[in-house]
């Protein structure tokens, strides 16, 4: 029996719109949409030397459109899948460190190489849902480290992140009195960067100005709302590190269930001010404004023993601070 083949055409009706343009034309935009993207998977694949080959990893933009075109979207939306695992494989076990162009030039006696920290500028977000695989630079400056001359000697200090392997924290290197020569210090502040693609955002921020390193830890959930911690600290040559001086918590309520509070305490001079503004929703509150004198402390709180971060449990001589 002679088989038939039906082919359906595309043929305009009048008052009707074409439906199979639509289509095309949807098609069309999405496959340039995949291209873009299997070429910029590529160069990531490049520049984090994933050493990817085949057919999937290359930088033909016409190719990857073609190909898209002749398949079906669920077929490409896969295929875009694939290299995107496949990166994230590659980033797990090739942190930024080994990029040679992520690694700013610190002086060598910065480096720890007794532990194999390696400097870097970025670290890998681990934001890779919806947006593709992302790197964010918690050090607020354009060369992604700080040079400044925190002693006050004429001689440049630095401030930088350091990662092994998953393990990031921040150092400082300073010159040394009579000598000069430059010593690095690690601190147990520890760099981290999640963006979950629903609602919750956690991430640092690290600035020199005025003689001042600022250092802001925060938080994001869009039902809860925002909690952040900022340090400030000044470099005091006699312990050769760098010392709290002021510190403020601020909190803020997303779904009205919880108070909007702000800690704010002065260790230069020695006072602290709280207030909190009960939430919309939230029951058996009542609004506070407290200030007054702090308790003074025998030892100062300094960066490298007692950082100041919402990743851990903060240390007990900041709960001494309250009243």
């Amino acid at each position: 029996m002679k088989k038939i083949l039906f082919i359906a055409s595309c043929l305009p009706v009048a008052g009707i719109l074409n439906s199979c343009s639509t289509r095309t034309t949807a098609t069309n935009n999405y496959c340039q949409s995949y291209a873009s993207k299997a070429v910029a998977q590529h160069q990531q694949n490049l520049q984090y030397q994933c050493g990817f080959q085949g057919l999937r990893w290359n930088n033909d933009l016409k190719g990857q459109h073609q190909w898209c075109n002749s398949v079906t979207p669920d077929l490409a939306q896969r295929e875009h899948v694939q290299r995107e695992q496949s990166l994230k494989s590659c980033f797990s076990q090739r942190p930024p460190g080994y990029i040679a162009n992520n690694q700013p030039p610190i002086p060598a006696q910065c480096i720890d190489r007794q532990q194999n920290y390696t400097p870097i500028r970025r670290i890998n977000s681990r934001n890779h849902y919806q947006n593709g695989s992302t790197t964010y630079q918690p050090i607020i400056d354009p060369k992604g480290y700080i040079q400044a001359d925190l002693n006050y000697d004429r001689i440049n200090d630095y401030v930088f992140i350091e990662q092994k392997q998953k393990q990031t924290r921040l150092a400082f290197c300073t010159s040394q009195p009579r000598t000069g020569q430059l010593k690095r210090k690690a601190t147990r502040f520890k760099i981290y960067s999640e963006a979950n693609p629903t609602t919750e955002i956690s991430s640092q921020r690290i600035e020199y100005k005025k003689g001042k390193l600022l250092i802001t830890d925060q938080y994001q959930e869009h039902n809860w709302g925002t909690d952040s911690i900022q340090g400030t600290y000044t470099f005091v040559p006699s312990l050769d590190d760098l010392t709290l001086t002021h510190f403020a918590k601020t909190s803020t309520s997303g779904d009205g269930y919880r108070s909007n509070r702000f800690e704010e305490y002065d260790l230069k001079r020695g006072r602290y001010h709280i207030s909190a503004t009960c939430g919309q929703f939230e029951t058996g509150c009542q609004n506070q404004q407290t200030q007054g004198q702090l308790t003074p402390h025998s030892r100062p709180i300094t960066l490298s023993q007692s950082p100041v971060s919402l990743s851990a449990e903060e240390p007990r001589r900041y709960a001494t601070l309250h009243p």
